[in-house]
């Protein structure tokens, strides 16, 4: 499992974020 981490809780960082976890990877979102 890949490990994401996305800086920034925008609309681009959400939308990131909801990509990466779809597509299996463990995701940390910090704002």
């Amino acid at each position: 499992m890949k490990k994401v981490a996305i800086i920034g809780g925008g609309a681009s960082g959400l939308f990131s974020a909801i990509l990466c976890a779809k597509n299996g990877a463990e995701v940390h979102l910090f704002e």
